[in-house]
Protein backbone atom coordinates (compact mmCIF):
# COMPACT_ATOMS: atom_id res chain seq x y z
CA UNK A 1 0.00 0.00 0.00
CA UNK A 2 2.82 2.39 0.92
CA UNK A 3 4.68 1.65 -2.33
CA UNK A 4 1.48 2.22 -4.31
CA UNK A 5 0.99 5.64 -2.65
CA UNK A 6 4.59 6.65 -3.38
CA UNK A 7 4.15 5.64 -7.00
CA UNK A 8 0.98 7.72 -7.28
CA UNK A 9 2.79 10.67 -5.71
CA UNK A 10 5.59 10.30 -8.26
CA UNK A 11 3.10 10.25 -11.17
CA UNK A 12 1.36 13.32 -9.75
CA UNK A 13 4.72 15.11 -9.38
CA UNK A 14 5.71 14.28 -12.97
CA UNK A 15 2.39 15.58 -14.28
CA UNK A 16 2.81 18.79 -12.27
CA UNK A 17 6.46 19.53 -13.09
CA UNK A 18 6.74 17.87 -16.46
CA UNK A 19 8.74 14.77 -17.45
CA UNK A 20 11.74 16.76 -18.72
CA UNK A 21 12.16 18.74 -15.49
CA UNK A 22 11.97 15.57 -13.39
CA UNK A 23 14.61 13.88 -15.55
CA UNK A 24 16.91 16.92 -15.37
CA UNK A 25 16.57 17.07 -11.60
CA UNK A 26 17.32 13.35 -11.36
CA UNK A 27 20.27 13.52 -13.76
CA UNK A 28 21.91 16.26 -11.68
CA UNK A 29 22.12 13.96 -8.69
CA UNK A 30 25.43 12.31 -7.76
CA UNK A 31 23.77 8.90 -7.88
CA UNK A 32 23.45 9.05 -11.67
CA UNK A 33 27.19 9.36 -12.25
CA UNK A 34 27.82 6.74 -9.59
CA UNK A 35 25.56 4.33 -11.48
CA UNK A 36 27.43 5.08 -14.72
CA UNK A 37 30.71 4.33 -12.93
CA UNK A 38 29.40 1.01 -11.62
CA UNK A 39 28.09 0.00 -15.06
CA UNK A 40 31.41 0.84 -16.76
CA UNK A 41 33.36 -1.01 -14.07
CA UNK A 42 31.13 -4.07 -14.38
CA UNK A 43 31.29 -4.07 -18.19
CA UNK A 44 35.08 -4.02 -18.05
CA UNK A 45 35.11 -7.38 -16.25
CA UNK A 46 32.36 -8.77 -18.45
CA UNK A 47 34.29 -8.17 -21.66
CA UNK A 48 37.76 -9.15 -20.40
CA UNK A 49 39.35 -11.20 -17.64
CA UNK A 50 41.05 -9.50 -14.66
CA UNK A 51 44.46 -10.50 -16.04
CA UNK A 52 43.69 -8.98 -19.45
CA UNK A 53 42.40 -5.81 -17.80
CA UNK A 54 45.49 -5.51 -15.60
CA UNK A 55 47.92 -5.99 -18.49
CA UNK A 56 45.93 -3.67 -20.76
CA UNK A 57 45.69 -0.98 -18.09
CA UNK A 58 49.45 -1.07 -17.55
CA UNK A 59 49.88 -0.60 -21.32
CA UNK A 60 47.53 2.40 -21.16
CA UNK A 61 49.42 4.00 -18.27
CA UNK A 62 52.73 3.47 -20.08
CA UNK A 63 51.57 4.86 -23.43
CA UNK A 64 52.64 8.39 -24.55
CA UNK A 65 48.90 9.17 -24.77
CA UNK A 66 49.36 11.85 -27.40
CA UNK A 67 46.00 12.75 -28.93
CA UNK A 68 44.55 10.79 -30.50
CA UNK A 69 45.83 7.64 -28.76
CA UNK A 70 43.29 4.86 -29.15
CA UNK A 71 43.20 3.14 -25.76
CA UNK A 72 40.99 0.41 -27.25
CA UNK A 73 43.88 -0.59 -29.48
CA UNK A 74 46.54 -0.05 -26.80
CA UNK A 75 44.87 -1.81 -23.87
CA UNK A 76 41.71 -3.50 -25.11
CA UNK A 77 38.05 -2.85 -24.37
CA UNK A 78 38.04 -4.03 -20.74
CA UNK A 79 41.08 -1.99 -19.74
CA UNK A 80 39.71 1.08 -21.52
CA UNK A 81 36.37 0.88 -19.71
CA UNK A 82 38.27 0.39 -16.45
CA UNK A 83 40.30 3.53 -17.24
CA UNK A 84 37.14 5.55 -17.92
CA UNK A 85 35.58 4.27 -14.69
CA UNK A 86 38.61 5.20 -12.57
CA UNK A 87 38.77 8.71 -14.05
CA UNK A 88 35.05 9.20 -13.35
CA UNK A 89 35.45 7.94 -9.79
CA UNK A 90 38.44 10.24 -9.16
CA UNK A 91 36.47 13.32 -10.21
CA UNK A 92 33.30 12.22 -8.44
CA UNK A 93 35.24 11.85 -5.18
CA UNK A 94 36.89 15.24 -5.74
CA UNK A 95 33.57 16.99 -6.37
CA UNK A 96 31.99 15.28 -3.35
CA UNK A 97 35.00 16.01 -1.13
CA UNK A 98 34.87 19.71 -2.00
CA UNK A 99 31.19 19.80 -1.09
CA UNK A 100 29.71 20.69 -4.49
CA UNK A 101 26.19 20.02 -5.61
CA UNK A 102 25.89 18.36 -9.01
CA UNK A 103 25.29 21.43 -11.17
CA UNK A 104 24.90 21.40 -14.95
CA UNK A 105 28.49 22.53 -15.74
CA UNK A 106 30.03 19.99 -13.34
CA UNK A 107 27.80 17.22 -14.67
CA UNK A 108 28.76 18.07 -18.26
CA UNK A 109 32.47 18.36 -17.42
CA UNK A 110 32.62 14.92 -15.80
CA UNK A 111 30.96 13.30 -18.81
CA UNK A 112 33.34 15.21 -21.11
CA UNK A 113 36.29 13.87 -19.13
CA UNK A 114 34.83 10.37 -19.31
CA UNK A 115 34.52 10.63 -23.08
CA UNK A 116 38.10 11.75 -23.54
CA UNK A 117 39.31 9.01 -21.20
CA UNK A 118 38.92 6.64 -24.15
CA UNK A 119 42.01 8.34 -25.61
CA UNK A 120 44.68 10.41 -23.91
CA UNK A 121 43.54 10.66 -20.28
CA UNK A 122 44.35 8.33 -17.41
CA UNK A 123 44.73 8.67 -13.68
CA UNK A 124 48.53 8.77 -13.89
CA UNK A 125 48.79 11.78 -16.18
CA UNK A 126 45.85 13.61 -14.58
CA UNK A 127 46.98 13.83 -10.95
CA UNK A 128 50.08 16.06 -11.54
CA UNK A 129 47.84 18.63 -13.30
CA UNK A 130 45.42 18.65 -10.35
CA UNK A 131 48.32 18.98 -7.92
CA UNK A 132 49.65 22.01 -9.78
CA UNK A 133 46.26 23.77 -9.53
CA UNK A 134 46.10 22.88 -5.83
CA UNK A 135 49.54 24.42 -5.25
CA UNK A 136 48.47 27.59 -7.07
CA UNK A 137 45.42 27.87 -4.79
CA UNK A 138 47.55 27.36 -1.67
CA UNK A 139 50.19 29.91 -2.70
CA UNK A 140 47.55 32.49 -3.65
CA UNK A 141 45.64 31.65 -0.44
CA UNK A 142 42.47 31.00 -2.40
CA UNK A 143 40.03 28.13 -1.81
CA UNK A 144 40.82 25.17 -4.06
CA UNK A 145 37.10 24.61 -4.61
CA UNK A 146 36.81 27.96 -6.43
CA UNK A 147 38.84 26.44 -9.30
CA UNK A 148 36.69 23.33 -9.74
CA UNK A 149 35.79 24.06 -13.39
CA UNK A 150 39.45 24.76 -14.22
CA UNK A 151 40.40 21.51 -12.48
CA UNK A 152 37.89 19.41 -14.39
CA UNK A 153 38.76 20.89 -17.77
CA UNK A 154 42.52 20.84 -17.11
CA UNK A 155 42.70 17.19 -18.17
CA UNK A 156 42.74 18.43 -21.75
CA UNK A 157 46.53 18.80 -21.44
CA UNK A 158 47.15 15.75 -19.25
CA UNK A 159 48.79 13.92 -22.16
CA UNK A 160 51.80 16.22 -21.55
CA UNK A 161 52.80 14.14 -18.52
CA UNK A 162 52.66 10.80 -20.35
CA UNK A 163 54.42 12.17 -23.41
CA UNK A 164 57.32 13.59 -21.39
CA UNK A 165 57.78 10.25 -19.60
CA UNK A 166 57.09 7.68 -22.29
CA UNK A 167 57.15 9.55 -25.60
CA UNK A 168 60.52 11.30 -25.57
CA UNK A 169 62.76 8.26 -25.38
CA UNK A 170 64.38 9.51 -22.18
CA UNK A 171 65.29 6.97 -19.48
CA UNK A 172 62.61 6.64 -16.81
CA UNK A 173 64.78 8.05 -14.04
CA UNK A 174 64.88 11.26 -16.06
CA UNK A 175 61.49 11.15 -17.78
CA UNK A 176 59.37 10.51 -14.67
CA UNK A 177 60.45 13.59 -12.67
CA UNK A 178 60.43 15.81 -15.78
CA UNK A 179 56.95 14.58 -16.74
CA UNK A 180 55.48 15.06 -13.27
CA UNK A 181 57.07 18.50 -12.84
CA UNK A 182 55.89 19.53 -16.32
CA UNK A 183 52.34 18.50 -15.41
CA UNK A 184 52.47 20.39 -12.12
CA UNK A 185 53.80 23.52 -13.84
CA UNK A 186 51.07 23.32 -16.47
CA UNK A 187 48.44 22.96 -13.75
CA UNK A 188 49.99 25.83 -11.78
CA UNK A 189 49.67 28.35 -14.63
CA UNK A 190 46.19 27.26 -15.77
CA UNK A 191 44.16 29.26 -13.18
CA UNK A 192 46.14 32.43 -13.88
CA UNK A 193 45.91 31.84 -17.61
CA UNK A 194 42.14 31.30 -17.45
CA UNK A 195 41.77 34.56 -15.54
CA UNK A 196 43.59 36.47 -18.30
CA UNK A 197 41.98 34.83 -21.32
CA UNK A 198 39.16 37.35 -21.13
CA UNK A 199 41.68 39.98 -22.20
CA UNK A 200 42.52 37.98 -25.32
CA UNK A 201 38.94 37.96 -26.62
CA UNK A 202 37.87 41.23 -24.89
CA UNK A 203 35.47 39.38 -22.61
CA UNK A 204 32.55 38.38 -24.78
CA UNK A 205 30.83 36.84 -21.80
CA UNK A 206 30.20 38.87 -18.63
CA UNK A 207 29.25 35.70 -16.79
CA UNK A 208 32.76 34.29 -17.32
CA UNK A 209 34.27 37.49 -15.95
CA UNK A 210 32.05 37.38 -12.87
CA UNK A 211 32.95 33.72 -12.36
CA UNK A 212 36.68 34.53 -12.49
CA UNK A 213 36.32 37.64 -10.34
CA UNK A 214 34.53 35.81 -7.54
CA UNK A 215 37.64 34.31 -5.82
CA UNK A 216 39.35 37.73 -5.94
CA UNK A 217 36.39 39.41 -4.25
CA UNK A 218 36.31 36.59 -1.69
CA UNK A 219 40.02 36.94 -0.92
CA UNK A 220 39.95 40.73 -0.58
CA UNK A 221 36.87 40.74 1.67
CA UNK A 222 37.90 37.61 3.60
CA UNK A 223 34.83 35.68 2.51
CA UNK A 224 34.34 32.19 1.18
CA UNK A 225 33.74 31.99 -2.56
CA UNK A 226 30.17 30.69 -2.20
CA UNK A 227 29.38 33.63 0.13
CA UNK A 228 30.13 36.16 -2.63
CA UNK A 229 27.52 34.96 -5.13
CA UNK A 230 26.44 31.65 -6.60
CA UNK A 231 26.73 30.61 -10.25
CA UNK A 232 23.03 31.37 -10.73
CA UNK A 233 23.40 34.83 -9.21
CA UNK A 234 26.34 35.46 -11.54
CA UNK A 235 24.00 34.61 -14.44
CA UNK A 236 21.39 37.00 -13.04
CA UNK A 237 24.00 39.75 -12.73
CA UNK A 238 25.20 39.19 -16.30
CA UNK A 239 21.61 39.48 -17.57
CA UNK A 240 20.50 42.47 -15.49
CA UNK A 241 23.84 44.37 -15.65
CA UNK A 242 23.15 46.61 -12.62
CA UNK A 243 24.41 50.18 -13.13
CA UNK A 244 23.78 51.47 -9.61
CA UNK A 245 24.19 49.98 -6.15
CA UNK A 246 20.41 50.17 -5.70
CA UNK A 247 20.01 47.84 -8.68
CA UNK A 248 21.74 45.05 -6.76
CA UNK A 249 18.76 44.92 -4.43
CA UNK A 250 16.67 43.70 -7.37
CA UNK A 251 19.03 40.85 -8.31
CA UNK A 252 17.31 37.63 -7.31
CA UNK A 253 19.45 35.57 -4.93
CA UNK A 254 22.05 38.27 -4.26
CA UNK A 255 22.80 38.48 -0.53
CA UNK A 256 21.73 41.96 0.62
CA UNK A 257 24.47 42.20 3.25
CA UNK A 258 27.08 41.99 0.47
CA UNK A 259 25.81 45.26 -1.02
CA UNK A 260 27.56 47.21 1.75
CA UNK A 261 30.68 45.00 1.60
CA UNK A 262 31.51 45.06 -2.11
CA UNK A 263 28.43 46.42 -3.88
CA UNK A 264 30.16 49.55 -5.20
CA UNK A 265 33.11 47.54 -6.50
CA UNK A 266 30.84 44.99 -8.20
CA UNK A 267 28.76 47.65 -9.97
CA UNK A 268 31.94 49.39 -11.13
CA UNK A 269 33.36 46.06 -12.34
CA UNK A 270 30.21 45.26 -14.33
CA UNK A 271 30.15 48.76 -15.78
CA UNK A 272 33.76 48.50 -16.97
CA UNK A 273 33.19 45.12 -18.57
CA UNK A 274 29.97 45.91 -20.44
CA UNK A 275 31.25 48.86 -22.47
Amino acid sequence: MEIELKFKDLIRYIRTKGTLMVLVKYMKNHITLLIVFIVLFALAFIFDSPEEIFNGYINILQSPSVLISDYLRIGGLGATLFNVATIMLLNLVLVKKLGFRMTGPIFADIFTIAGFSFFGKNIFNTLPIYLGIYLFARIQKLPFRSFIIVVLLSTGISFLVSFMIFGTGWPLYLGIPIGIISGMLAGFVLPAFSAHTIRFHRGYNLYNKLFLERPKIAKFNKLKAFEVYSDQVAKNLSKMKPKKIEDLDRIFGFDKKNIEIFGAYLVNFISKNTK
